[in-house]
């Protein structure tokens, strides 16, 4: 096992690393067909992807809050998360008519 290093596949100016297992006369050629980023890379990655989420979470919201869908409880991720579940199934012609029912459900549990 060792470390290899060479410039990112992404950017080509920041240098990457990457551990490789194996024997001596191995490693150089798994590390040549690996894909290897530098941090900087990674980071800028990582950024655009939580973007990305962020307006999957509004726009999943919004459109549940047209489609008239009652307003969840929990905290910020498991909102986000049930939002764009609901909007998901709600693509695929699963009609809210069932999230309603399972909203009046709760209300029953509720009162006991």
């Amino acid at each position: 096992m060792s470390w290899m290093y060479r410039k990112c596949d992404l950017c080509g100016k920041n240098e990457a690393r990457a551990q490789v297992q194996g024997k001596a006369s191995t490693r150089e050629y798994r590390f040549a067909q690996m894909h290897v980023i530098c941090k900087e890379c990674e980071e800028k990655a990582r950024e655009k992807m939580l973007e990305h989420r962020r307006k999957e979470n509004i726009q999943a919201k919004q459109e549940n809050e047209k489609n008239g869908l009652p307003e969840l409880i929990g905290s910020a991720k498991q909102i986000a998360w049930a939002e764009k579940i609901r909007n998901i199934k709600i693509k695929n012609n699963i009609d809210t008519e069932f999230f309603s029912s399972c909203e009046k459900s709760w209300e029953i549990i509720d009162r006991r």
